[in-house]
């Protein structure tokens, strides 16, 4: 071992003892609580602050930020998502359910991406296990069209789905 390597270990073990003696038989320990007159204080600082942010307007946001606080948070920070039905404009049957699920919006500097039955999707992209194209993506829905390049197109929605908070009164 180093004689730097030796100091270090030294002044190591002298603090940790100082730090045991301290614990065991130090004189300076504070009380939890504080005293009467710090709490006192405190309250009136608080008070204070409490008066002059009361006296500023508030907007709507963030009335309900400050009404929010100390309630329960949800189970879960994420919304469930699950498909809408889809409508079906241009030639073709009547309106009818799509096996195609859309669960999300991405958007990558200028880039655009749908999430579709678990699949990221740009606009242009085949559909897997379908036979329609993306045409157009969007935060509450996806086009798709027909590979054929028909009038055909499907508008698929996505229905979010929030989580209902309890509040305390």
């Amino acid at each position: 071992m180093t004689r730097r390597e030796k100091t270090i270990v030294v002044l190591m073990a002298g603090a940790v003892a100082y730090g045991a003696y301290e614990v065991a038989f130090g004189k300076h320990r504070r009380p939890s609580g504080g005293s009467g007159a710090e709490d006192q204080e405190l309250k009136s600082f608080v008070a204070a602050i409490g008066d002059s942010a009361g006296a500023a307007p508030l907007t709507a946001a963030e009335r309900r930020a400050i009404s929010l606080v100390g309630t329960p948070w949800p189970a879960s920070p994420f919304v469930a998502g699950r498909a809408a039905p889809v409508q079906v404009a241009g030639e073709g049957p009547a309106p009818r359910q799509s096996a195609v699920i859309y669960t999300g919006f991405l958007r990558v500097g200028g880039e655009r991406l749908g999430i579709l039955n678990g699949r990221e999707y740009r606009v242009g992209e085949k559909v897997a296990g379908g036979d329609y194209l993306v045409k157009d993506i969007r935060p509450d829905s996806v086009t798709l069209q027909s590979p054929d390049g028909g009038n055909r197109e499907v508008v698929v929605r996505i229905e979010v789905e929030t989580i209902k908070r309890g509040t305390q009164q």
